[in-house]
């Protein structure tokens, strides 16, 4: 939190300084206000002069105040937008290991609820506790110059409210926290929900959705209530700690003025000071609920920005699409070991297809290659170069991929062929969705290339897309994972035929679920139990007649 104050240090001085102003102009206001009292026996003229100077200093406070909070507000603001894009730039940056293993909800609630929280919590802190600050010392000041004795009594309610306070504060703390933990999972629940809606609806799984949401809601309903319950007795503790003060206070300073040690005027202005001394305590206390929430959310901020990152390499480079893999071993768990010693060279413009069983990890390859995990021993190397000393940013633009489920963004058809290369031109666009099989669907829309693309569209035609869109991109290695999978049998026969072309144009690394669409492929690779156990050509294995013998002839 620091460091976001810091680069706004500008902000929080000027903030500090028309605090100081303001608040002080507050403080000074009693002192003319009790002189104004004494004198109404002695002269008129002299009240009106006392009260003008209490209304200047009064607009002044009022001037400066609103100055300092409108300040603290932008500060906060600030503050929040760049904490909101750190975390969102943290959260692409995460390892793919991280992603797996934290739930979405948790991370889009640090972007929304949590940085809410940290802007309430931020402003209460800048607005109250700079000002409150001030108005403490100038009011003790104040008090001291009116009587020791009666300051003192105000003193001694300080311990008392802290330790009410500290106590029901550090309960409340722990109460937020809960309650932000709990909040990541319910989101992260509707989230789930709502992306799988039909196939909820299909498999009539209402009532379990609904009794775990109960359940959910339930928990953070009754943790929520709790924070709120334990929050909300911080500020009648402190108020009826400051009664008592005020009690005490009344009849010591009225014995004062029955003795003739203080003016009635005087002893309005001590009380005035009394009440402006235990007033930032009060507002502090009232306000410690959303600090601590804010501080709860920021702890769970803090998390995320300090996961280190994963190492990048310093080099650009254009490859002819040779890739090597050296002695490589790699497993997700390491209880678990899975690839063992794989040794592949393969050249520019080969097709290797991955194979298997569902579950059989026949991604896992395609995470290596795209660096999403780091392999545990070996080496994986595009071109010559080892893919570790290669930017992150140079290997992307090396690999055009087309995953399993098709993901397009709120956009036009347009905006969404050109995401991997956003100043390609019209004419490069139709170009590739002709080669994807999805020009002639989309002229027939009535928009065309700019049609908003929405959820009235078939898998299969948000599919063709995503091909169009790698593509455009032309990296020289294409990796299709699954990428026909939602497509109709005809409409991949016609998408079968247009990436066999195209493959001849890239080196090709492909999961596959049907093996006649591997039959001509260089290399094929066999998974189980997301192991490697066969590699060869069609023929060799199937002369094998082992595990890929097996799915073969299971599938014809």
């Amino acid at each position: 939190m620091i460091k976001y104050l810091s680069e706004r240090k500008g902000g929080v001085f000027l903030s500090l300084v028309f605090a100081i102003v303001g608040n002080l102009a507050m403080v000074i206001t009693p002192f003319y206000l009790g002189l104004a009292i004494d004198a109404m026996t002695l002269d008129m003229n002299l009240v009106v002069q006392y009260l003008w100077i209490a209304t200047g200093l009064y607009s002044l406070s009022f001037l400066f105040i609103w100055l300092s909070n409108h300040i603290s507000f932008k500060v906060s603001v600030d503050v929040v937008s760049k904490m909101r894009e750190d975390v969102l730039n943290k959260y692409l940056q995460l390892p793919l290991s991280v992603l797996d293993t934290t739930s979405h909800g948790s991370l889009s609630n640090l972007v929304s609820n949590d940085s809410d929280l940290i802007l309430d919590g931020l402003f209460q802190a800048l607005s109250q506790i700079l000002g409150g600050v001030v108005v403490i010392v100038v009011a003790s000041i104040f008090m001291f110059r009116i009587s020791v004795l009666m300051t003192l009594v105000v003193f001694a309610t300080i311990p008392l409210v802290y330790f009410s306070s500290h106590l029901v504060s550090k309960r409340s703390r722990e109460a937020f926290t809960n309650q932000q933990t709990i909040a990541g999972e319910l989101n992260g629940f509707v989230s789930e929900v709502i992306h799988n809606q039909q196939l909820i609806t299909n498999y009539n799984y209402h009532g379990q959705v609904l009794e775990k949401f109960s359940e959910l809601n339930k928990s953070y309903n009754m943790v929520g209530k709790r924070a709120q319950f334990v929050s909300s007795l911080t500020n009648p503790t402190t108020r009826v700690v400051n009664n008592l003060s005020y009690t005490v206070l009344g009849l010591v300073g009225a014995l004062a003025i029955l003795k003739g040690e203080i003016s009635v005027g005087i002893f309005t202005s001590f009380i005035s000071y009394s009440l402006m001394f235990a007033k930032p305590f009060n507002e502090l206390s009232a306000s410690l609920s959303q600090v601590f929430a804010a501080r709860a959310g920021f702890e769970s901020i803090e998390k995320i920005l300090k996961i280190e990152d994963e190492p990048d390499g310093e080099l650009f480079i254009e490859s002819d699409g040779t890739v090597s893999f050296v002695d490589v071993d790699f497993s997700y768990d390491p209880k678990k070991p899975l690839i063992k010693g794989l040794d592949m060279n393969v050249s520019s413009k080969q097709k290797i297809a991955i194979v298997g069983p569902t579950g059989a990890g026949k991604s896992t390859l395609i995470n290596i290659l795209m660096r999403y995990y780091e392999v545990d021993r070996g080496h994986v190397y595009l071109g010559n170069v080892d893919l570790r000393d290669i930017k992150r940013e140079s290997l992307y633009d090396n690999i055009s991929i087309v995953l399993q489920e098709p993901w397009l963004f709120n956009g036009s058809i347009l905006d969404n062929i050109r995401y991997g290369r956003p100043n390609a031109s019209f004419e490069e666009v139709i170009e590739a969705a002709k080669a994807a099989d999805c020009h002639d669907f989309i002229e027939s829309l009535d928009d065309g290339y700019d049609t908003i693309v929405h959820d009235n569209m078939s898998a299969g035609q948000k599919q063709l897309i995503t091909i169009a869109r790698a593509l455009l991109s032309s990296g020289p290695i294409l990796i299709l994972d699954e990428a026909t999978s939602s497509i109709d049998s005809l409409t991949e026969k016609r998408i079968q035929t247009v990436f066999t072309q195209i493959m001849k144009q890239h080196t090709s690394f492909f999961v596959a679920h049907r093996l006649s669409t591997v039959v001509d492929s260089d290399v094929i690779l066999v998974m189980r139990d997301g192991k490697i156990v066969e590699k060869g050509s069609h023929q060799s294995l199937m002369e094998a007649r082992g595990f890929y013998f097996e799915l073969y002839q299971s599938q014809f």
